[in-house]
């Protein structure tokens, strides 16, 4: 159709970069003796996220032949969860590359009918390296559109259960899931292993019902983007565009997937700029609009996308602040709580006389003569009855991991040496 008049047209020009097409980026062609053609994008940017996977992989487990077990797991996790990231972001492009790679245009040369490819004329769609691309192609189809989608939803729904367990209410379930706001020890588990895995994160933006909702994202995207290159002509590509972006739209106003409010209200006014932008398109095709008041339209959109932009800018760095002061206060929280254990520890401790402790007795009644030996304690002693002078207490202690614990709390009084004269209490001792 007719071109998107300024300023529109320079903004989505300058934006551009945001699609992830690292084949644009870098010039290829000069780098080739022969032409790089589309062809060579195709293979290029199929090939590369498989191979960074497999290299991830052998690094990693040449990496946790260092690494603890438990090291190991997380390090494998990190790995996969930063893949299926990139993979989601590059998914479209990719998709995009491949199924241009069956449209052909024809020209008419006189007497004969030539095809080209469509996305690039320098390959003729009856050579043999056409069919070549073809059968790639086809190869493609099914490991990128289809079988990423497919992938999430077999992954997710092995997860089910635990992204929406039954017999519990939804908000108590949201609440769960959160590691700061889980109240047994069940879920603070369960909290903490939906957050660690590199595949159950991608549905934790969403009510427990809506844990496939991610793939159905993914499924937008690729209509959007792939599907619609399967349109012939202008009328079907802008019915195909307008009937998936209503559609769209009716069901983010209907289900209000997301966890947070302001996610549902970004996605719902993001669907919105869809449907706007191919009503425009639209009037623009049909001669509707045009001069000032197309260009005061375009201005309008461009401002809206500025909005949106800015708008994740500004909720990120919210959230990032609210999460800090959240540790913040959290961090605060224990420390006040373990001081205070401390401390009825240390009252409790001071009225227990050091005589009646086994820990001071060797051979048993009477006998506290030489060193004994417990928990990391070196205790070094005279009877009294021996020695009328004072008793003479050594306390080393090995390490910290050997300090003592009352109640699974560590006791730092032990972490000292200490040496005194006779004393009723402990404390005094110290």
């Amino acid at each position: 159709g007719r071109e998107v008049p300024s300023p529109y047209l320079e903004f989505m020009e300058f934006a551009s970069f945001t699609q992830l097409d690292f084949v644009k980026w870098v010039p290829f062609d000069c780098m080739y003796e022969s032409s790089f053609d589309h062809f060579d994008a195709l293979i290029l940017e199929t090939i590369v996220p498989l191979a960074v996977l497999v290299a991830a992989e052998l690094y990693s487990k040449s990496v946790n032949r260092l690494r603890a077990p438990t090291d190991t797991n997380s390090h494998k996790q990190h790995i996969l969860s930063a893949w299926l990231t990139m993979l989601f972001l590059i998914l479209p492009v990719v998709s995009r590359r491949i199924c241009q790679s069956f449209t052909c245009d024809a020209y008419e040369d006189g007497t004969e009918v030539m095809r080209y490819l469509r996305a690039d004329t320098a390959i003729d769609c009856s050579s043999l390296r056409h069919d070549l691309m073809s059968v790639f192609a086809m190869c493609m189809v099914l490991v990128y559109p289809i079988g990423a989608p497919l992938l999430l939803f077999i992954l997710l729904f092995q997860h089910r259960e635990n992204l929406n367990p039954p017999d519990r209410e939804e908000e108590d379930v949201i609440e769960a899931r959160k590691v700061e706001t889980a109240q047994s020890y069940e879920d603070k588990v369960l909290a903490e292993a939906l957050a660690d895995d590199p595949v159950t994160s991608f549905a934790l933006h969403f009510r427990p019902r809506f844990w496939w909702y991610e793939v159905y994202n993914m499924s937008r995207r690729l209509l959007l983007t792939c599907v619609v290159l399967i349109c012939d002509g202008l009328a079907q590509t802008t019915l195909f565009v307008t009937t998936v972006a209503i559609v769209t739209l009716v069901i983010e106003q209907e289900t209000k997937p997301y966890c947070a409010s302001f996610l549902s209200a970004y996605c719902n006014v993001a669907c919105w700029q869809i449907l706007l932008f191919a009503l425009y398109l639209l009037l623009l095709d049909a001669a509707m609009t045009e001069g000032f008041q197309a260009a005061l339209i375009s201005s309008l959109l461009m401002l809206a996308n500025v909005a949106l932009i800015a708008t994740i800018f500004t909720e990120t760095k919210v959230n990032r602040e609210h999460r800090e002061e959240s540790i913040r206060r959290k961090t605060k929280f224990v420390k006040n709580r373990g001081l205070k254990a401390a401390s009825k520890q240390l009252n409790a401790i001071s009225h227990v006389n050091i005589f009646d402790n086994p820990l001071f007795r060797k051979n048993g009644r009477g006998d506290t003569a030489g060193t004994s030996s417990r928990g990391g304690v070196e205790m070094k002693g005279r009877s009294p009855a021996v020695d009328p002078s004072p008793i003479e207490i050594e306390m080393n202690v090995a390490s910290p991991s050997n300090e003592f614990a009352v109640e699974g709390i560590s006791n730092p009084i032990f972490s000292a040496a200490a040496s005194g004269p006779q004393s009723d209490g402990l404390a005094s001792t110290v």
